[in-house]
């Protein structure tokens, strides 16, 4: 994994505006069949067949691989998370947002159906609770964050110190907006 991770920030350093991470499926008619034997490799019995674990990676770090990239899509390719994301992946990115993912999984045991108030309390909670981000600055991130979503489901711990605020939609100043526009307005 150690290699994976070194080009995970790589990639990350170059800012780009999504990283498509994903595990490996072996799809009809393609010529990783071939490896299969060599490397060990196990997939899942229905299509598209994807990797479960190889002679160098094990079926466990394989879930966590899987879990890693649903969870990246959520936070970071979703563009919703601007100004907490450089808080959530600090120095070493794939280390800092592997141990988010963890802690994600661990708390909620899913990794789909997470609703998008649920999902903004969990960056603000993991910022916290695994990340050691300071409070103060991880709820000014998370709520600027919230506001350019234009999301209308308010997280409980946005309300509790201020629920007038957010009874208005002043507040919310860009409205649903595609993902690529998301990113647009992160560069902004």
């Amino acid at each position: 994994m150690t290699s994976f991770a070194q080009g995970f920030d790589r990639l990350v350093a170059l800012r780009q505006q999504e990283i498509q991470v994903g595990v490996l499926k072996r799809l009809r008619g393609t010529n990783i069949i071939r490896h299969t034997e060599k490397y060990g490799m196990r997939y899942t019995p229905y299509a598209p067949y994807t990797v479960l674990a190889t002679d160098r990676i094990d079926f466990t770090t394989m879930q966590r691989l899987v879990r890693f990239a649903r969870y990246w899509d959520l936070v970071a390719n979703s563009g919703r998370f601007p100004q907490a994301l450089p808080l959530l992946l600090g120095d070493s990115p794939f280390a800092h947002f592997m141990t988010l993912s963890d802690w994600f999984y661990a708390t909620t045991r899913k990794t789909h159906q997470i609703a998008l108030d649920q999902l903004f309390e969990l960056v603000y909670r993991g910022m916290i609770e695994c990340l050691s981000v300071p409070q103060t600055e991880a709820l000014i991130a998370v709520e600027s964050d919230f506001i350019l979503s234009g999301s209308k489901a308010v997280p409980a711990f946005l309300k509790a110190g201020k629920p007038e605020e957010y009874g208005t939609r002043k507040t919310r100043q860009v409205s649903q907006t595609s993902r690529q526009d998301r990113h647009l307005v992160k560069e902004a």
